[in-house]
């Protein structure tokens, strides 16, 4: 086995203080957020494609440069190599500011602009309901979301990029339960709505194999600055495994916490709470946490390879993170999609996505199709009719870096599969 690993936010430090995904109530007015291209509301022509993204880029909360930067990077290798089917790709970046009517205002002005596709969004303001509403009004693709909320999960125009939070939650429970462990508990953030539906996704995939959680423990670092208490019960009655999740803030403090508590079991979480500084953060505490990503671990694949080598050439400076690899493999994933169907306009993209009967395999995630594929969640706390691709990689925490343990693998299946 050829374990691979990810060294996060060794050449650059993305401002990222705190990854709240929040659900919040739908702004009716939503003005338009900032471009980070000018491109004057120019669309593809005979010669270029036009896409579209966005993500937070400037608040001091929660932003993510690198999600930009990796997205350009791949642009550039592509057009580098030709472009698609000769013609040269484009991708226009909304600064979305971690506000609801800014997400929303981002995706109005994309599709505005007749851009082919809105590519690798990351929502994290609002619950992506109106936004994919705006898509789909628009008849336009929205194509490799890391699928951060629920309303991702169930539009016609979605194409997440793969197993989104679901499938995370689900991948870190089987690897608890493959690791070993038989009374597991679960680790919430008060502060952070997000983590609200990693706690009942965990408790659903408990249930799936006939168990329930040994505690639920709820940290607020409001009350309890250091989680020493909500450490104490999550480790309580004889715990051997502990899924946990949160924002930054808390995640930098749950992790030492259970272990200054003489906790020595296993601990699981997904990709999306694990940012460069938070892995910092957690030092030395974090060696052997379990992590359930979306897509592969740098360096784990030839594909894997080309991102490195992509984001060495084009974006120097950029972290090397879950988050750069997503958006780095939202973009290939549209690429191959469009050049494969000849592809260039919105309902070509459209069309394109829809009808993909044999898998795409950009190496980075699971091989993708979309044609008699049913998703393995239709129902329950998050229904994800539209998740074409269930596969996760599975991989620990090892001083400060993060090594892939062996390919993709289906949750849900394994689950199945457990007694």
């Amino acid at each position: 086995m050829n374990n691979s690993v990810l060294k996060p936010a060794r050449r650059g430090r993305a401002s990222i203080r705190g990854l709240a995904i929040v659900t919040v109530a739908v702004c009716a007015l939503a003005a338009c957020g900032d471009s980070t291209d000018d491109n004057s509301g120019a669309s593809g022509d005979d010669t270029t494609i036009l896409i579209g993204g966005t993500v937070s880029l400037t608040a001091a909360a929660a932003s993510f440069p690198e999600v930009k930067q990796a997205q350009e990077a791949a642009v550039e290798s592509i057009n580098a190599a030709g472009g698609i089917n000769g013609r040269q790709l484009k991708i226009e970046v909304c600064d979305s500011k971690f506000e609801v009517r800014e997400e929303l205002g981002c995706f109005r002005s994309l599709t505005e602009k007749n851009v082919a596709a809105i590519v690798g969004p990351v929502i994290i303001a609002d619950t992506g309901v109106t936004e994919y509403q705006v898509a789909q009004r628009a008849d336009t693709a929205v194509v490799g979301s890391p699928a951060l909320q629920p309303g991702e999960l169930d539009s016609d125009v979605a194409f997440p990029l793969g197993a989104s939070v679901v499938g995370g939650t689900y991948g870190a429970i089987y690897d608890l339960i493959k690791s070993g462990a038989k009374r597991i508990s679960i680790f919430g953030d008060a502060n952070n709505p997000a983590a609200d539906s990693i706690v009942n996704l965990s408790e659903e995939a408990l249930d799936s194999v006939g168990m329930s959680p040994v505690n639920v423990a709820i940290g607020d670092t409001s009350a309890d600055p250091t989680l020493r208490s909500a450490a104490v019960k999550a480790a309580s009655g004889g715990t051997d495994g502990i899924i946990i999740t949160g924002s930054p803030p808390s995640m930098s403090k749950s992790v030492p916490a259970l272990r200054a508590q003489g906790y020595t079991g296993l601990i699981a979480t997904i990709d999306s709470a694990l940012p460069g500084p938070v892995i910092d953060a957690i030092g030395p505490a974090g060696n052997g946490m379990l992590v359930a990503a979306q897509t592969a671990f740098p360096e784990q694949s030839p594909a894997s390879d080309q991102f490195i080598a992509d984001m060495e050439k084009y974006a120097p400076s950029a972290p090397l993170s879950f988050f750069s690899i997503q958006a780095w493999s939202s973009v290939k994933l549209f690429a191959a999609v469009a050049e494969q169907n000849e592809a260039y306009t919105a309902s070509d993209v459209l069309k394109a996505f829809q009808n993909i009967s044999t898998p795409i395999d950009i190496g980075t995630i699971g091989p993708y199709k979309t044609v008699d594929v049913t998703s393995p969640i239709t129902d329950g706390y998050v229904p994800a009719p539209r998740m074409f691709n269930p596969e996760v990689q599975l991989g620990t925490m090892q001083d400060g870096n993060l090594v892939a343990d062996g390919g993709f693998i289906n949750p849900f299946d394994e689950l199945k599969s457990v007694n």
